[in-house]
């Protein structure tokens, strides 16, 4: 983040691939349009699970994995009125921003959980989270599917300390 001052940023792992021929005309639209959006990503959860394990729970968004077959972009073109989706926390593999908000690096100093930190942070600022409606995923995430998960319930539990899901619906918890 520090290493450069563009107004938006991309975040995404080495293994994602970007595939939408409009994909940053669409974000910085959806960032000029809605101001209050901070960051979008490609596959969010809408109500973040109370267990922390976003991926259990319902996602919205769209992806590629190795596996899945091509999409014919020429008969797709995005449309901001087609949709937005908001979301309480996106997935890391990309992350788009519209504002600097510091990495909890104090907190989190590993691969997982940095996602949902994030998301928790620019909430705390008053910024919104989105997904954009994807008729066909924007993206490739070549992932290999090999995971580490060696520290993923310690950050997970450093997460519910430091995020309590009252943050995300005051009152409801």
């Amino acid at each position: 983040m520090e290493e450069s001052d563009a107004k938006y940023k991309i975040y995404m792992h080495q293994d994602v691939f970007i595939l939408y021929p409009y994909f940053l005309d669409s974000l910085v639209q959806i960032f000029q349009m809605y101001s209050k959006i901070g960051i979008v990503g490609m596959a969010g959860s809408p109500v973040f699970p109370s267990d922390y394990m976003m991926w259990s729970e319902k996602i919205i968004g769209n992806l590629y994995d190795r596996e899945t077959d091509p999409c014919d972009y020429d008969k797709y073109r995005y449309e901001l009125n087609h949709g937005l989706y908001a979301v309480d926390a996106i997935d890391g593999f990309l992350m788009a921003t519209a504002y600097d908000l510091p990495w909890r690096t104090d907190l989190l100093d590993g691969w997982d959980f940095y996602d949902v930190s994030q998301s928790f942070e620019f909430r705390k600022h008053g910024y919104k989270i989105a997904v954009p409606e994807q008729h066909c995923p924007w993206c490739l995430h070549d992932d290999g599917k090999i995971l580490n998960l060696w520290n993923y319930d310690r950050y997970r539990q450093i997460c519910m300390k430091e995020y309590p899901l009252s943050l995300l619906r005051p009152g409801s918890h």
